[in-house]
């Protein structure tokens, strides 16, 4: 498949897919409180932070992996990786009765936490998944699997509105369906039995230990400079606060994010492929991604900025004015978060996973900062968070672009 039909697949795929997400969040807005949807925030959250971690990273070796038997047994380790660290987590909180969500006021119970181990699971298998697809080019699945686990989620979380616990149960049903479709994918192009043996985990987790050692850190703390301010929301300005921004969330940033990672997976495959030998194809995609991105996101963010604290409370109810008033403050994270996202990974591809993690490392304590000394005014606080994420997601490009030009000039080959 050429790089343009890769391209076209993913960006229809991801159409269809915020189609979706945004014809169930007017429904889903009126069906659940502010407060309700603060609390499942809190919950999507921690799974989020948790998966940065729970395969500790080996899922983005598949696609580097040139041998098919050892592509299998990387797949195997990170599902094996997966479930200890869930039963771990969920291990710790039924006998020392603690959770991250304690922090913000929020006690979970036996149901919700069995849950929230489950969303942790599927979610980093589906994400494992994801990565072989890539390496097997099978970009059509990518697609497919997102639009049906996002149809399952909104149809759930619909039906299940009667339960306090619906938004989450209705989540985890979701990605069941998407997990399940792609392990029939996956299995249905091998036969035979796989042998995996101590000794082959121990080549592989040492064979791919620079994933372990930076790549894992490097993405939990960009995980958390993402998702750690909904925590701080709730905890600093109630959870009423928390539900507006998993509003705006919902209806912008997740698809902007499906954007970037749709474009992101085709770009990591594609550069993983060419860095060594072709770098100046690698440059080439890396300039007409962020130039193509920047044209067709313009627009729509300079119009959201406009009317959004109008749209918003027609759409979505009049409860919900606050969350068209935040999207217009966050702006300018939404426009760079959608251009520059999509080639956030060059770092990594380029080895350069120390750089990354001290720019992620940078990027979390000045969030933190943000929250901790900018707290007097919801709106102004986000409008800062806004700026900060936005530097980062400029710095993380000029410097992925510089390491390119470098490669193109003879500087830097570093490859084993």
């Amino acid at each position: 498949m050429s790089a343009r039909k890769i391209l076209v697949t993913l960006f229809s795929g991801n159409m269809l897919a915020q189609l979706i997400m945004m014809g169930f969040a007017p429904i889903i807005s009126r069906l659940y409180s502010e407060a309700e949807m603060g609390v499942y925030a809190a919950y999507v959250t921690v799974i989020a932070i948790t998966v940065k971690i729970a395969s500790l990273s080996l899922e983005k070796a598949i696609p580097l992996e040139q041998d098919t038997k050892l592509a299998r047994q990387l797949l195997r380790l990170n599902f094996i990786i997966v479930w200890l660290v869930c039963a771990v987590l969920f291990g710790i909180y039924m006998i020392f009765d603690w959770s991250i969500l304690r922090f913000v006021g929020i006690n979970p119970h036996f149901f919700s936490m069995l849950l929230l181990s489950l969303g942790i699971a599927f979610t980093s298998m589906i994400q494992i998944y994801n990565y072989q697809n890539m390496a097997l080019d099978q970009y059509r699945t990518l697609s497919l699997t997102k639009s049906m686990q996002l149809m399952g989620t909104g149809f759930l979380q619909s039906i299940l509105a009667f339960r306090t616990m619906g938004l989450l149960l209705g989540d985890v049903g979701g990605k069941l369906v998407s997990l399940l479709v792609l392990r029939h994918v996956s299995n249905k192009g091998y036969t035979g039995k796989l042998v995996f043996s101590w000794t082959d985990m121990f080549f592989l987790l040492w064979k791919y230990r620079n994933f372990i050692l930076f790549s894992a850190p490097s993405g939990l703390v960009n995980t958390l400079a993402l998702q750690v301010p909904q925590l701080f929301i709730i905890a600093i300005f109630a959870t009423a606060a928390g539900g507006q921004y998993a509003l705006v969330q919902r209806v912008i940033l997740v698809p902007i994010s499906l954007l970037s990672i749709s474009i992101a997976q085709f770009f990591y495959s594609f550069a993983t492929k060419r860095i060594v030998k072709r770098p100046e194809q690698v440059y080439r995609m890396y300039m007409q991604i962020t130039w193509k991105l920047g044209l067709v996101m313009l627009i729509p963010v300079l119009l959201l900025g406009v009317f959004s604290p109008l749209v918003f409370p027609f759409v979505f109810g009049v409860n919900w004015r606050g969350a068209g008033e935040l999207a217009q403050v966050l702006c300018m994270l939404f426009f760079t978060q959608a251009v520059f996202g999509a080639t956030s990974q060059i770092l990594y591809v380029t080895n350069k996973q120390k750089l990354q993690i001290i720019l992620e490392c940078c990027k979390l304590a000045s969030i933190i900062g943000v929250f901790m000394f900018v707290r007097a005014d919801f709106l102004q606080t986000m409008f800062f968070y806004s700026v900060t994420i936005s530097f980062f997601n400029i710095a993380v490009w000029y410097l992925g672009w510089r390491t390119l030009v470098k490669l193109l000039n003879g500087v830097g080959r570093n490859y084993e």
